[in-house]
């Protein structure tokens, strides 16, 4: 089972669709248990790196965000156990050390490096298609079709 971890940054019903479309299924959870049987998990994520972060370390009701479970403990203890977890958008910028959006802001940590300001002249965000060039054989591009 596939589990999209909802910690209140993320589009869930476009990353279930995406799911379903391709025939696999993967369900919306926030239940510890029930992310600690996941093969899979999801981090989905809209938003800046900040406020993502602090959606990740929220463990308190009485905090800004709903979030009543320690959502990075679990993502590391998942992480240590061998369960693939894929970053979709700002979900994936996270899992890197540190970012720099709006101030510099730690991050999981689960990929070395940083994601830093596109400082650019074109019109970011950007969302929509783009041709991918792959510059090198990885694991990750295996089906990956240019």
């Amino acid at each position: 089972m596939i589990v999209i971890i909802d910690y209140n940054v993320g589009n869930l019903k476009s990353v279930t669709g995406a799911f379903k479309r391709i025939g696999l299924e993967a369900i919306v959870s926030r239940d510890e248990k029930v992310i600690r049987e996941a093969k899979g998990i999801v981090l989905p994520g809209v938003g800046t790196f900040p406020t993502a972060m602090k959606a990740v370390q929220a463990v308190a009701a009485n905090e800004d965000y709903v979030v009543r479970f320690p959502v990075y403990n679990l993502l590391k203890e998942r992480k240590e156990a061998g369960i693939p977890i894929l970053g979709i958008c700002l979900g994936m910028q996270i899992l890197f050390e540190k970012g720099y959006e709006v101030e510099e802001t730690k991050g999981l940590g689960f990929i070395p490096g940083y994601v830093s300001y596109m400082d650019i002249d074109e019109k970011i965000p950007h969302m929509g298609w783009n041709q991918l060039r792959k510059t090198q054989d990885h694991l990750l591009l295996k089906y990956v079709h240019e």
